[in-house]
């Protein structure tokens, strides 16, 4: 039989894929509609979309934020910077009602595969 001390400890952590992004989708979206109305569908260097989306540094939680849109197909990265993908200018587009919106976030729920 467990001591109740190491039920309790066992109940408190979460186990998680090292794989599995640190926000869900829909904050996701969120954070790709930021980008959005800041940069549109240009080129964004990495410095500046880590302050658009309130990091001042490129690294550490602000890393795993742009790796976890990165997981969900929201962007892709080039060089020294990232771009919207298709599937995030068109949830910034949309209406959350469209059945467009709709099919999109369906696709997007599938993902990351871990």
């Amino acid at each position: 039989m467990e001591n109740k001390d190491e039920v309790k400890e066992q109940k408190g952590k979460r186990l998680r894929s090292p794989g599995y992004p640190i926000i869900n989708l829909k904050e996701a979206i969120q954070r790709a509609r930021i980008l959005w109305d800041n940069d549109k569908k240009n080129f964004i260097p990495k410095e500046a979309a880590f302050k658009h989306l309130g990091f001042e540094h490129t690294g550490g939680y602000g890393a795993r934020i742009i790796a976890a849109l990165k997981q969900f197909g929201l962007i892709t990265e080039k060089e020294n910077g990232i771009i919207l993908t298709q599937d995030a200018v068109d949830l910034a587009i949309y209406n959350s009602t469209d059945e467009d919106y709709i099919s999109i976030v369906k696709k997007l729920s599938l993902k990351p595969d871990t």
